[in-house]
């Protein structure tokens, strides 16, 4: 059996033929004593270059080292989810020696919840720049200023309320602000994809958007989800009515329709049970309908039916019906 011969191997840079030498050869210290080797250093492994980051923390990193001069972290309109922005946030502010020695221990761990809240709050005082405390739709809210977060809430009468004290006074934040359309758009992700008014109910729970109703409105206007369930399904244009159905001053059961339905459970006695029918005669025009029973799927069992419906509504003009044997063979027997 011959081998077959493999084709030279190439290196995956190109060199000139002089430099080949120690990729040919290997290095010096291979040509003495294996006591003399040079000692490995310790190198410590970038994790860095691992594969243990994850997408956010990584997102994180680049965000922070490119902090602008006016002490803004990131900008919100580079989000599309008021989640996903707080928890962006929330890894910046976090201490950055913790995920930039040890990624082993932290990486995998969510910001704390101290860290959220301070994400949320450092947007919410961002938004509240923009409020205009002369107008007097804000007035009439009469905002308090929150110490403790530093931030403006909706005052009122209901402070003794037993109620958590986000519903008793919400955050106060402008309209036009993004990071009140992002809060929108997690209020309407919360409501279960619901009407405005839902979405805007949601909302004021934590916050107290200026003109939320119309916000809402707008949230709901472009939800894809929604478009998507609003949608009209395509119905087929029906063709026009026949002659026999718009005959004017034309008496109940002139022209009669009839079908069947069925087969339903008749009892006939106490341990027996069959099957039976029911004969539709529905009227052309006035839309009208007579029911008879039939025991059966015979000719005869529906003359009988067909008998008993005369009697009552009096002979038609016209029958329609379907290619059933029953009416088939009815048709025959009265010709």
């Amino acid at each position: 059996m011959v081998a077959a011969k493999l084709p030279p191997k190439k290196v995956s840079r190109g060199v000139k033929a002089n430099e080949l030498g120690t990729v040919i050869n290997g290095p010096e210290f291979l040509r003495i004593s294996s006591n003399e080797w040079p000692i490995t250093p310790n190198v410590s492994i970038d994790r860095e270059d691992t594969e243990l980051k994850k997408y956010h923390v990584r997102n994180a990193k680049i965000l922070a080292a490119q902090l602008n001069q006016d002490n803004t972290l990131l900008d919100p309109r580079g989000f599309s989810s008021w989640t996903r922005l707080v928890m962006v946030t929330a890894r910046i502010l976090s201490p950055r020696i913790k995920w930039l020695k040890d990624l082993t221990t932290t990486i995998f761990r969510w910001p704390s919840h101290k860290r959220i809240n301070e994400a949320k709050l450092y947007w919410i005082r961002d938004a509240q720049k923009d409020l205009d405390f002369d107008n007097r739709h804000i007035m009439k809210l009469e905002p308090i200023y929150d110490d403790t977060d530093q931030v403006y809430r909706v005052g009122g009468r209901i402070h003794n309320a037993p109620i958590s004290y986000d519903i008793r006074h919400p955050y106060l934040l402008p309209k036009k602000s993004y990071i009140s359309y992002l809060i929108a758009l997690e209020g309407h992700k919360y409501s279960l994809h619901g009407g405005h008014l839902r979405t805007a109910a949601e909302i004021r729970k934590t916050y107290w958007i200026i003109g939320d109703i119309n916000l809402s409105r707008q949230v709901v206007r472009q939800c894809v989800i929604c478009i998507r369930y609003r949608g009209k399904t395509v119905e087929q244009r029906m063709a026009g009515l026949p002659h026999f159905r718009i005959k004017p001053c034309t008496p109940p059961f002139q022209t009669t329709i009839v079908d069947y339905l069925g087969p339903v459970n008749v009892k006939l006695n106490r341990n027996t049970v069959t099957k039976g029918y029911c004969a539709v005669f529905t009227c052309a025009v006035t839309r009208a309908v007579h029911l008879e029973c039939v025991q059966d799927l015979s000719t005869a069992a529906f003359l009988q039916a067909l008998e008993r419906f005369i009697s009552i509504r009096g002979a038609p003009g016209l029958y329609i019906s379907d290619n059933a044997t029953c009416f088939r063979g009815a048709d025959n027997e009265i010709r």
